[in-house]
């Protein structure tokens, strides 16, 4: 009974140092450029980015081995951190894509379209930037930022979860000479100095190339033209490899999720009327959901389709066409012995003042071009005669066509134009 429980006792120390993992034999070589699990490598330029890209070539292999491919923007890290971090250096920003708001009091990776690099600590100016991915979780190896964990956990969390972030000594491997292509700790001549680099482990050897010597993988942020395009070697233990070791989980981004209610609807209205139905559009994701609605319609043989008439508009205006049931009618006003004429030549207008002050879109109309071509308006056009379509966005606008058509009251023989203010009845003839 005791060995039953000593037995469960070391169960459950095991699931809470690697919670999650799958604790299997691990192979003796790993290789995640082999397995579709990284992304092309990048340059940092001469801004001390590296804790960004290595931020985010961990997300990026978290996201393309769960997901698909996508380039994440490191500016984004750089320029809109909350810790200070920049080009004079920082550490792993996870937290950026999981729980901790940016400068944009955003959370998720931003698009590398979106926010390209610069190289430099420019205003974080992407707040307009979609946030596309969030991690499912992270967290350091070791528990902890100042720690390096055991050779064997950082092989089980690459191995189970994808390449790690992990930080290094670099301030001799600009003056070595690495007949092997390895880092080595004997490499290091005045002795390691601290970390000073943030790079990427996409994997391990426990073998190299049949020497008997251990290395780590790792992808640098120098451009494809360091080492072996981009990767390099460094032996088991050299230069405090593994410091501040840091894991990704990514499950699957956050997306919105609509709900439409009813997923769809008929409605026949009849000539001259209108109906209402409600549509329930809902969210239960996690993202911002934007949307567009489109309706389709036909109209059936034998059945009267609307469409002379719209509105109301933002001004709460309407038009209808005097065809149509309820559009205008007209009641003739004669004036001739009463109004003013007005003589006007083919195509031509003459503008009136009126005697009130008359609010029309927003704007206060206090005079009115009459058009020997039918119609009165408050544009600038008076003079076209081509019957365009009604309501359209060419002059003449702002009008009323009683009898718009080609004509030219100077021949006599198509009447005459008067005007006339009718004071007692507050109108303008």
């Amino acid at each position: 009974m005791k060995k039953l429980n000593a037995i469960f006792m070391i169960f459950l120390v095991l699931w809470f140092i690697f919670p999650g993992l799958v604790l299997a034999q691990l192979p003796s070589r790993w290789d995640w450029r082999e397995h579709n699990g990284v992304t092309p490598v990048k340059n940092q330029g001469g801004c001390g980015s590296c804790w960004a890209f290595a931020t985010v070539a961990t997300t990026e292999s978290g996201i393309l081995i769960n997901e698909g491919t996508y380039d994440v923007s490191e500016q984004h890290l750089v320029s809109c951190n909350t810790e200070g971090w920049g080009c004079s250096g920082g550490w792993e920003a996870f937290q950026y894509y999981y729980n901790r708001q940016d400068e944009c009091s955003l959370i998720g990776t931003v698009q590398e379209s979106c926010f390209p690099y610069t190289a430099r600590d420019d205003p974080c100016d992407c707040c307009d930037c979609p946030r596309i991915h969030n991690l499912s979780n992270w967290g350091y190896i070791a528990g902890s930022r100042h720690a390096t964990p055991t050779d064997q956990q950082m092989k089980e969390y690459i191995y189970n979860y994808g390449p790690i972030f992990a930080a290094v000594d670099t301030y001799n491997w600009d003056l070595l000479a690495l007949e092997d292509g390895v880092v080595k700790e004997k490499d290091f001549k005045n002795g390691v100095q601290g970390v000073n680099h943030a790079i990427t482990i996409v994997g391990w050897d426990d073998d190299y190339q049949g020497s008997g010597t251990g290395i780590w993988i790792i992808k640098n942020s120098w451009g494809d033209s360091w080492e072996h395009g981009g990767y390099g070697y460094v032996e088991y233990g050299s230069g405090e490899i593994g410091y501040g070791a840091s894991w990704v989980e990514y499950t699957g981004g956050r997306y919105p999720d609509i709900t439409v209610s009813p997923s769809r609807f008929d409605v026949t209205v009849p000539a001259g009327s209108s109906t209402t139905r409600t549509l329930n559009i809902g969210n239960v994701g996690e993202r911002d959901l934007y949307f567009n609605i489109s309706v389709s319609y036909s109209s059936q043989p034998g059945e009267e389709v609307l469409t002379g008439s719209g509105g109301p508009d933002a001004y709460g205006y309407r038009w209808t066409d005097s065809d149509e049931a309820g559009g205008p009618t007209y009641n003739w006003v004669e004036i001739s012995g009463v109004g003013t004429e007005i003589t006007l030549g083919d195509d031509a207008y003459q503008e009136i003042d009126l005697p009130f002050t008359f609010s029309f879109y927003g704007m206060d109309k206090t005079s009115v071009k009459i058009s020997s071509n039918g119609y009165l308006t408050f544009g600038t056009d008076g003079t076209d005669y081509s019957n365009d379509p009604i309501p359209d966005n060419t002059n003449p606008n702002d009008f009323i066509a009683p009898f718009w058509d080609d004509l030219n009251p100077a021949n006599g023989a198509q009447g005459h134009i008067y005007y006339y203010y009718d004071e007692p009845n507050s109108r303008f003839i």
